[in-house]
């Protein structure tokens, strides 16, 4: 028996257990929307995290904090890594070696199941992601469990943030760039005053960068990857399942890591479907929708 687990006589007490960091509460917070809000889970969840990590961002965890306050579906307990040497994956173990459920389901914060029949999908893992002209993108591995009816995206990149991301800029110098292109025009090649510069300063901080990705339609802020499922082919032997990682430019940024096979079409060994002709088809648009409700919490003051 595990440290924290209450010995009792009858039943045994089942939960989930996560561990969050700023960079992943957004995550987080949409994960556990999804399970009460969607699909109706009513375990309770331990959020383990260590402080001097939320110390970095201050307020990072009003969102779970919140959602907690006003979470009738189930409890959510925060618990404290008080471990010096439990850091990335040793917080995971510690987490689990400590929790206080004696049967639980461990789920990292980017992790999302679906409690569902899927047999489609046979081991080894299938891959979900986008496809952007000839090229697919995986991004995401999909897993079911040992009975087929659990299915796991595991969001490995792009991770949700719930924010639009925008080019870093420089307003004053691009203030004092405009002040001395008008200044040009007129044949004036003088530097710009200061009081230009303010005045040209005031004038483009009102007009938000340019986003470094294409804003969607529905007016989410993280993008849709979810689009394609690229799934290992029943008849195909074992040893073809080769999941390659890969740059997909120009179709994608050329920092991109993308996971599966670039070209479906050559493929001999996996197949795709549209993640529209699938039955968690809304499922990421939930996901996306809880993100930017997290980062909107999280800027609350």
């Amino acid at each position: 028996m595990l440290p924290n687990v209450i010995d009792k006589k009858v039943g045994s007490q089942e939960g989930i257990v996560m561990v969050v960091y700023p960079k992943l509460i957004a995550s987080a917070f949409a994960t556990i929307r999804t399970l009460r809000d969607v699909l109706g889970c009513r375990l309770p969840i331990e959020i383990w995290y260590r402080q001097d990590e939320i110390n970095k961002i201050p307020g990072s965890l009003r969102p779970l904090k919140q959602l907690a306050q006003n979470d009738t579906a189930g409890e959510i307990i925060f618990r404290e890594i008080n471990d010096s040497q439990a850091v990335r994956f040793g917080a995971k173990v510690f987490a689990i070696y400590n929790s206080g459920f004696d049967c639980l389901l461990f789920l990292d914060a980017d992790n999302v199941p679906l409690d569902m029949p899927f047999h489609m999908i046979q081991t080894p893992p299938a891959v979900a992601g986008t496809v952007t002209g000839e090229s697919f993108c995986g991004m995401t591995m999909v897993q079911h469990d040992a009975q087929g009816e659990v299915l796991f995206l595991h969001r490995n990149a792009k991770k949700l943030t719930g924010e639009f991301l925008y080019k870093p800029v420089n307003y004053r110098v691009e203030a004092r760039k405009h002040v001395r292109s008008k200044l040009i025009k007129l044949g004036i090649y003088a530097l710009p005053s200061e009081e230009a510069v303010l005045e040209e300063l005031a004038a483009i901080e009102k007009t938000p960068p340019q986003t470094l990705e294409p804003s969607e339609p529905d007016g989410i802020a993280d993008q849709i990857i979810w689009t394609h499922l690229l799934s290992f082919r029943k008849g195909s032997p074992r040893s073809e399942y080769k999941v390659k990682s890969y740059r997909a430019a120009p179709d994608f940024p050329k920092t991109q890591r993308c996971y599966g096979e670039r070209f479906l079409g050559r493929s001999k060994h996996f197949e795709a479907q549209s993640v529209a002709e699938l039955s968690f088809s809304g499922l990421e648009t939930h996901l996306r929708r809880f993100a930017m409700e997290a980062a909107q919490l999280r800027q609350a003051q």
